[in-house]
């Protein structure tokens, strides 16, 4: 349960990322369009993109993924199926710090273990892990490219901005005027 929550966490992270990295370069893109930014300004807004970006995965990382304690998802996945009762946290407690819990005969301990284990045997796990976060990040980040991807299909100049925000060769961004 734990990992399925993690990978539902990464990717209703990519998902917020990628929405966030398209509006990010669009915006630039429309100033550029209006305004043509010089290259110097083009490649300080692209490069406070990737650091943006860069500090989010990080965070997020360390505040979503890395300090999810193995208790927590436990408390999380007991909520979501009440038959476990507080059995999944009770036993992490006694599996993980025998000496810091009050004691506890073994033969209470070996059958609440094989009680847990019985019921985490017919438990849906895909049911018990809310995937809905994963599913609007990664729908929103669809339709944010369906709808950048449009804008870039019918204008062109908008188009030739976006690449220039992107700092693409100079051959797509440059416009160069030959004398008649």
């Amino acid at each position: 349960a734990r990992q399925q929550v993690l990978r539902i966490r990464w990717l209703a992270t990519a998902g917020s990322l990628v929405v966030l990295a398209l509006v990010v370069i669009a915006s630039l893109a429309l100033v550029d369009h209006a305004l043509e930014l010089p290259f110097g300004l083009r490649g300080l807004a692209f490069a406070g993109l990737i650091a943006l970006l860069a500090t989010c995965v990080w965070r997020v990382r360390r505040r979503l993924i890395v300090d999810v304690p193995l208790a927590r998802t436990a408390a999380e996945t007991e909520s979501q199926i009440a038959e476990f009762g507080q059995r999944l946290r009770t036993t992490l407690d006694y599996e993980q710090r025998p000496r810091a819990q009050a004691a506890a005969s073994p033969r209470l301990l070996a059958a609440l273990r094989q009680q847990t284990a019985h019921l985490a045997g017919q438990v849906d796990w895909q049911a018990a892990v809310d995937d809905r976060p994963a599913l609007l990040a990664l729908a929103a980040a669809v339709v944010a490219l369906l709808g950048w991807g449009s804008v870039l299909a019918l204008a062109p100049e908008y188009r030739t901005a976006t690449a220039r925000v992107l700092l693409l060769p100079s051959e797509y961004t440059e416009v160069v005027y030959t004398p008649r």
